[in-house]
């Protein structure tokens, strides 16, 4: 990301004493191939609809298939929007991004350095063909903007879940923004017992009722919807790049966007982590017709 990290020792002091959360095993990369290749941007989010990837960059936007041929570095490009900002007034950064309902969910803003951002936003774009669709403000929630995700059966109408990067926007880093998935509206924060500094993006698991937070560089940690913050269940291991957007892949995996900068080999690739164990709690059944429970503290 765009955003580096000055130094990683946060990793060490921020899960240094807590109580042991299983590792959740790594797979064989599921994209060996180098993104960088369609666009020279830096990669921001990483959803899937089930049957395609999407991937974010800074400024662009693109849907792979996830055909056979991905696995060895083919690329099945089926659509792409090659300036997501075009039509985002003030904003140059996409971050995170989900997908739902036939759109594609994205965390926008104007970044410049720490502590300075502005226009943050939820920009909607079209899942068929990735064109712009609307934009709707988000700046009444007082962080900054970098990855979010949707809860559909929470709240009234559903909620979105706002992840923030620039700790110096949240007291402590302990915050995760929600707003109402109908109108946009600011609705308070999720207030975590542990602070998660430099959260890139935040994935939904529906099948353990577990937010999955990218954080503190090379961390994948679980976070439940009471704001109880788990030991770390997934470290990365390579040093060329820093966990970026994830999403969950047909309950099965976790998939993460990896960031290397242009300069180095590897480029902009995708992970996976198995979610054996963790999804069986609740069925397809239960998932749909279940209301969640998040625990809201509304602004003061």
């Amino acid at each position: 990301m765009w955003r580096v990290l000055f130094f990683l020792g946060v990793i060490f002091g921020t899960f240094g004493g807590w109580a042991a959360e299983p590792l959740l095993p790594a797979q064989p990369p599921l994209f060996s191939g180098d993104l960088y290749r369609l666009v020279n941007d830096e990669g921001e989010g990483y959803c899937t609809d089930g049957a395609n990837h999407y991937v974010m960059f800074r400024t662009h936007l693109l849907k792979i298939a996830a055909d056979a041929a991905f696995a060895s570095g083919g690329i099945t490009l089926l659509a792409s929007n090659m300036n997501t900002v075009a039509q985002l007034t003030g904003c140059n950064h996409c971050g995170g991004i989900k997908y739902h309902d036939g759109l594609i969910y994205c965390a926008a803003e104007n970044y410049q350095a720490v502590g300075q951002y502005a226009q943050q936003s939820v920009a909607l774009y079209d899942a068929t063909d990735c064109h712009f669709v609307a934009s709707h403000p988000i700046s009444a929630g007082r962080n900054e903007a970098s990855g979010l995700a949707i809860i559909p059966q929470a709240g009234k109408h559903g909620l979105i879940v706002v992840t923030s990067y620039d700790i110096a926007s949240a007291p402590e880093a302990r915050e995760l923004g929600l707003f109402d998935l109908q109108s946009f509206q600011f609705l308070g924060y999720l207030v975590m017992n542990h602070p998660l500094p430099y959260m890139q993006d935040v994935c939904y698991n529906p099948g353990d009722d577990r937010l999955y937070v990218a954080a503190s560089g090379p961390n994948i940690i679980a976070v439940t919807l009471d704001g109880t913050v788990r030991e770390p269940v997934h470290v990365f291991d390579d040093p060329k790049g820093t966990y970026e957007g994830l999403d969950i892949w047909r309950q099965t995996n976790v998939i993460i966007e990896v960031n290397s900068p242009a300069a180095m080999p590897g480029g902009a690739v995708l992970r996976s982590i198995s979610l054996a164990g963790q999804t069986n709690r609740n069925t397809s059944e239960t998932m749909r017709r279940r209301k969640v429970k998040v625990k809201i503290t509304p602004p003061l």
